[in-house]
């Protein structure tokens, strides 16, 4: 029975130990930008709050706290999450196996009436190519960007 009682301890000891090593914790920052970006002038940023981060299968992983800032435990398995506000677009991000620390600048979601989804969906890709890597640099140097090589 004693031989037992510790087998079954340990069992339970190792279950846990290997449960433990299976997640990842992964920190960041939320930004969104002031949806009246032009170019020559500087955007607004502010820190998303309630902003929602998802596993690629839809899992909600947590939320980010009233200053946009969250720590959340990752499964190791996981590759790419999915960062969200409301009124802004979904921004995935790949996570590699050195990626502890995320800096998310969103920008806001455009409309596109009468036009196909296709066709959308390249507009909406030209205009991220487009806007983003200024938008990053500006958060930079207003300083909601403080890491010098973030995972994005």
């Amino acid at each position: 029975m004693k031989k037992a009682n510790l087998i079954l301890t340990l069992s339970f000891i190792l279950f846990n130990l290997t449960t433990n090593a299976q997640t990842t914790t992964l920190k960041g920052k939320i930004i969104i930008s002031d949806p009246r970006y032009v170019k020559g002038v500087d955007s607004e940023f502010l820190l998303a709050p309630e902003a929602i981060i998802y596993s690629a299968d839809t899992i909600k992983l947590g939320t980010t706290n009233k200053r946009g800032i969250f720590e959340i435990e990752v499964p190791s398995s996981t590759s790419k999450i999915i960062v969200s506000w409301v009124g802004y677009d979904l921004e995935p991000i790949e996570l590699s196996g050195t990626c502890d620390f995320i800096e998310v600048v969103l920008i806001p979601a455009v409309i596109y009436d009468f036009v196909s989804l296709k066709r959308a969906n390249k507009l909406n890709q030209r205009h991220r190519k487009k806007w983003l890597p200024e938008l990053y640099q500006q958060a930079s140097e207003q300083g909601f960007i403080t890491s010098e090589n973030p995972c994005r």
